[in-house]
């Protein structure tokens, strides 16, 4: 129900355009983080290095370029994207402490 109120809220009270930026902001800062991770990771999932530095470096240039862009464009969207980046990291500290008993020390296993 929480879920449902705050997006009907972010449909509202934002232009569409803005909620697609957000979208594509998310989806290039996931992928830059995941490239990130498989890099760190490239020797358990023998990984080339060179691609996964390239795909770190161009996911990144991606998202700065939309963010740059944006920012100029339509500051509102670049507020709702650091919005929701803080907000999901308080609930990472929250959930992490109180549940798992750990922040972001998830271990790596080979299956």
């Amino acid at each position: 129900m929480l879920t449902v109120f705050l997006s009907l809220v972010l449909a509202n009270s934002i232009k569409l355009s803005e909620i697609a930026i957000i979208g594509s902001a998310s989806f290039l800062l996931i992928f830059f983080i995941v490239n990130l991770g498989a890099y760190r990771l490239r020797k358990e999932i023998n990984a080339g290095r060179t691609i996964l530095l390239t795909a770190c470096l161009v996911s990144g240039a991606a998202l700065t370029t939309l963010l740059v862009h944006t920012f100029s464009h339509s500051p509102v969207a670049i507020s709702v994207f650091l919005s929701f980046i803080g907000i999901s990291f308080l609930f990472e500290t929250v959930y992490g402490r109180l549940v798992r008993k750990h922040m972001f020390r998830r271990p790596y296993h080979k299956t």
